[in-house]
């Protein structure tokens, strides 16, 4: 009798487990398609907080930094066969903010915020790196974030995926505040020499949700209300 008791209170135990609900949260315009441009054609240059690309905002770091949005085409010398990972249309900026508050507040789960960025063939590297972060719309102050992003890392005319995540825990300064993406691009060499181009931004979140049923801790403990139930019958009819 006590095995199956054993048996019993081991599948309630584990019929029913916590899970994790991953969302995506939106993102305007995070593959830069929202203006439709010919092939090997871009967008208008410009810096200082405006919008040339549609749903970010722009900051010049100094130097004539800035950004715009490229189509580049089966025949572009930087992205041989207009590949870009999203679309038609890739981002680039140099020396530059570009950045984006979303319409969501920051909770706990866990977050993970994804980019790829492009090292175009027909321009010199650049002369430092760049990186990204999410952050606290109110504060500034940095969630988390992926530094040191090179054309080191990147070959010629291609894109590479670069990601970061951070679990946000209860306590968190920041719960509770409108969130960002931030991407910060490095300078060349020589101002407007080349540019990172960057595409895809893709932002997660796995949150804890309810408890729900495990299907094989269900079916351990319905076997054993069953084998419980046949040695009561045994005993009864002896």
């Amino acid at each position: 009798m006590l095995t199956f008791r054993v048996l019993m209170v081991t599948a309630l135990l584990g019929a029913s487990l916590p899970s994790a609900r991953a969302a995506t949260i939106a993102v305007v315009n995070p593959g830069f398609e929202s203006v439709a441009l010919a092939e090997e054609t871009s967008s208008a240059f410009a810096n200082s907080g405006t919008t040339a690309i549609s749903g970010w905002s722009i900051f010049d770091l100094g130097g004539g930094g800035g950004g715009q949005t490229l189509n580049p085409g089966p025949a572009s010398a930087a992205f041989p066969g207009g590949a870009v990972p999203e679309g038609n249309n890739t981002a680039l900026a140099q020396s530059a903010i570009v950045q984006q508050a979303l319409g969501t507040v920051l909770t706990t789960g866990t977050y993970s915020l994804s980019i790829r960025f492009g090292n175009p063939a027909d321009r010199d590297d650049m002369a430092t790196p760049s990186s990204f972060q999410l952050f606290s719309v109110p504060t500034g102050n940095v969630i988390f974030a992926r530094v040191g992003i090179a054309f080191a890392g990147i070959a010629d005319g291609t894109f590479a995926d670069f990601s970061a995540s951070t679990e946000i825990m209860a306590g968190n300064v920041n719960l509770g505040d409108q969130i960002g993406i931030k991407i910060v691009t490095g300078s060349p060499t020589v101002p407007g020499g080349t540019y990172y181009a960057f595409d895809d931004v893709r932002l997660t979140l796995d949150e804890p949700s309810r408890v729900v049923p495990v299907p094989a801790a269900w079916a351990m403990f319905c076997g054993g209300v069953g084998l419980l139930g046949l040695r009561l019958r045994k005993r009864a009819a002896g």
